[in-house]
Parts: structure tokens; sequence; C-alpha cells
């Protein structure tokens, strides 16, 4: 009880500090909210918000006021203060207090400060009240940094912390990101409890080879430990340049109970250039699984300023899961009607891997004073057949002033199940509160039910240093 009393001492202290030293541009948020849910609940709710330079505030409520799951409400109480030693560096803590869904009542603190040459990082956190009461869990650690040159210097990372499960735990990373080469290593153990067990560990990186300053081919090989005994290694090779690009893996256990033939894949991308901003890309695949299967795929793509073009292929050409390909062919047109406003209308045509042939067509147009979606779309072949799913929407825009306009967003669908769904959202975002409402009702079909709505939004409370002179 001392220990939550402490909790609610620190936020406390946040909160007068923040009442008493308030500047201009750090206002409060609160943001009261009611919704009814699917399952007939009247749910209820605030949040109150302060971010400032020096602390921040955060606060919450919530309850069910009316309905088959009408509780006790839960409810969150928190924030940071940060203490400036210099005007770079601050310390960050962060204590708070909350009440659970299960009736817990929990308490923490974080304490935080990232710097030029260290990071520090350490938590609490309990369960100090309710059925859940348990022993506390905690975790310390950071970053040093040895700076050999300005630009790449070595990372090294220790952290111990303390689990749910009265596992202490031990670790340390060391990384390193250069111009030519990157590397990486960290090893794992849980060195005290009932999980305790032999280290996990990984060791890798990236050599850069430069045939030229813009496009160098990339080696990543690494060698790691897992939870289970295995050993794994794996190599990466990559390049990204202007006209193709490259690839390809190899991944395998070499040692360990999971041992196995290595799994790999080969691939890229090509660019015909029929114009400087239009290429198309022709990205070939080759992989062999896990399973034994050996995958082959190629993708098709162009994106221009009128149209889109994209296609694919796909198949497991040897193996076990040996099938029949998929497919797909699709596009977007932009008819324009203004430079700015164009519509859109993006037919798709494909085939997945349960023999099924899918059809589907999506209509989009962004405007300054409205937005129109509507879609088709349809099983027209194959074991799935059925009716179409549709949806039609948009959004109307009322400007009463410039900045602030009301949006207005209708929108009607029916969905696999043969539902039709109706629904409308308003909402206004302003410099001194937003407004947000909504209304979503199945209109006719299977699962028609009662309409479900939530009314919420945020006032902003700005006491300047001028208005308290």
């Amino acid at each position: 009880m001392m220990l939550l009393n402490l909790m609610f001492c620190s936020v406390l202290i946040i909160l007068v500090t923040a009442e008493s030293q308030i500047p201009k541009n750090d206002p409060w948020k609160v943001s009261p909210q009611v919704n009814r849910d699917e399952n007939g609940n009247t749910n209820a709710g605030i949040e109150v918000e302060r971010k400032g330079d020096k602390h921040d505030v955060e606060a919450g409520w919530k309850k069910v006021v009316r309905g088959p799951n009408k509780s006790k409400p839960t409810w969150h109480v928190g924030g940071t203060i940060r203490y400036r030693r210099s005007p770079k560096e601050p310390w960050e803590v962060s204590p708070k207090v909350n009440r659970d869904e299960n009736g817990n009542t929990n308490a923490e603190i974080e304490v935080k400060r990232k710097g030029e040459q260290h990071d520090v990082e350490a938590g609490w956190k309990k369960v100090v009240r309710g059925p859940n009461k348990a022993k506390p869990t905690w975790h310390v650690g950071g970053t040093i940094r040895y700076r050999r040159s300005p630009k790449e210097p070595w990372e090294v990372s220790p952290k111990v912390n303390r689990d749910e499960n009265g596992n202490t735990n031990a670790e340390i990373e060391v990384k390193r990101k250069g111009e030519q080469h990157d590397v990486e290593a960290g090893w794992k153990k849980v060195v005290r409890g009932p999980n305790k067990a032999k280290p996990t560990w990984h060791v890798g990186g990236t050599i850069r080879y430069r045939r030229s300053p813009k496009e160098p081919w990339e080696v990543s090989p690494k060698v790691n430990r897992d939870e289970n005994g295995n050993t794994n290694a794996e190599i990466e090779v990559k390049r990204k340049g202007d006209k193709h690009d490259v690839e390809a893996g190899w991944n395998k256990v070499v040692r360990g109970p999971n041992k196995a033939k290595p799994t790999w894949h080969v691939g890229g991308t090509i660019r015909y250039r029929r114009s400087p901003k239009e290429p198309w890309e022709v990205s070939p695949k080759v992989n062999r699984d896990e399973n034994g299967n050996t995958n082959a795929e190629i993708e098709v793509k162009r994106k221009g300023d009128k149209h889109d073009v994209e296609a694919g292929w796909k198949k497991v050409v040897r193996g076990p899961n040996k099938a029949k390909p998929t497919w797909h062919v699709g596009g977007t047109i932009r008819y324009r009607r203004s430079p700015k406003e164009p519509w859109e209308v993006s037919p798709k045509v494909n085939r997945d891997e349960n023999g099924n042939t899918n059809a589907e067509i999506e209509v989009k147009r962004k405007g300054e004073q409205h937005d129109v979606e509507a879609g088709w779309k349809k099983v027209v072949r194959g074991p799935n057949k059925s009716k179409p799913t549709w949806h039609v929407g948009g959004t109307i825009r009322y400007r009463r002033s410039p900045k602030q306009p009301w949006e207005i967003s209708p929108q009607a669908n029916r969905d696999e199940n043969g539902n039709t769904n109706a629904g409308v959202e308003v909402k206004r975002k302003g410099d001194k509160h937003d407004v947000e409402a909504g209304w979503n009702k199945v209109v006719r079909g299977p699962n028609k039910a009662k309409p479900t709505w939530h009314v919420g939004g945020t006032l902003r409370f700005k006491r300047s240093i001028e208005s308290q002179n």
C-alpha cells in the first residue's frame, strides 16, 4: 500500500508541476467518447493528455455504463518528467498506475536517457493489488558507443531483466554500421530460474563490394544457435542498380535436432526503359522451401502517369506440393477531367490456389471537395463460385472555413455472408477541438441487427503565460 501511495504521489507531482508551469504551446487535450458496440453495451470513456517540454501527463477512465457486460471502470494515470543536466540529453522518469479489466491495480516506472556516447534504460513493474498480485518484474540495460571514427561507432548493449515466470535473463548485443561493412553479434541466456538453459547466440554482418560508387554488391553471412539447440548458417547476396536488381540466398540447419537440407532463393528485377520515367519491371524468382518444393514465379509491373499494369505467375514446379499455377492480371487507368483530380479505374483478374477465377474492379476519385470509392468482386469460376460483393462510399467536405472542413462519409456494401451494411462517419479536425461520430448497421441479411454508433471528440485548453499575466 505504501508503494501504491508513492506512485500516486509521483503522478500528483507531475500534475501540480504541469498546472503551475504551462507554456504557450502545450495545451491540455480532453477527449470524451460514448459508443454502442455490437454486443449491445454502451461504453463511456475520457482521456486527458498533455505533452510538454519538461513533462507529459496522461490519464483516462473507461466504463461499460449499460448492457450485458456492465462492470466496474478501468483507469490509468501516468506521465513523464525530464531532468535536464544538459540541453540535449535529459533523463526521463515515467511513473504509471492503472486498474485493468480483471480488477488488478498495476504500478510501474520507466527510466530512460539517450545520449551521444551512451543510453540507459531501466524499469520496474508490479501488480500491487488484485487477483493476479505477484512478484515484480524489472529490467536494466543500455548502450555504450566506442567511436574509433566520428561516423562509425561500435555499439555494445548489455541488458538484464526478470520476467513474469521468475527467470533472470542476461544478454548482450554488439553492432557496428559502416560504409563498407556492418557487424552484428549477440548472446542471450536464462542465468537463473525455472527456464534456465544453454545460451543462444548469433554472429553476422554485411560486406559491400563497390564496382561503382552507387551500386555495391552486399554479401551478408550469418551463423546462430537457436533455443532448440540448432546451429543455423545462412548467406544473402544483394545488389540494387539503376537497370536491374539481384537477390539470392542460402539457409541451412548445419547441426542440431532439426538438421535438414538447405533452402535457397534466386531472383531479381530487370527494368526496360521506353521512357526515362516509366520503366517496365520484370522480376523472375526461383526458390526451394522447407518442404522440399521448388517454386518459380515472375512479376511484371509498370507505373505510369495515365495507367499502371501489374501481372504475375507462380507455380510449384517440383516437390510434394506440385500443383497448377496461380496468376493475376490487373492495372489502373486514370481519366483526367482536371489535372489534379483524376478518376482511377482498376480492373483485376486472378486464379488462386483453390482453383477459383476471381474478377474485381475498383473505381476511385480523390478531390478537394469530395471523394468517391466503389468496387465489385466475384468468384466467376471454380469451387467457391458465389454471388458478388460490392461497396459504394465517399466523403463530402463542407467548408465553413478554408482550413477546417466537416467531412461526411456515407458507405454501403454487401459482404461475403450476404449482408448489406450501411454506415456514415462525420469528422472535423480543428485548431481548438475535434469532433468524430459514426453510425453503422446491417440493414439486410442473415446478421441483421441493431445499429452501433459512437460519438466523441477532443478539446484543447491552452493556458498561456500571457493569459495568466
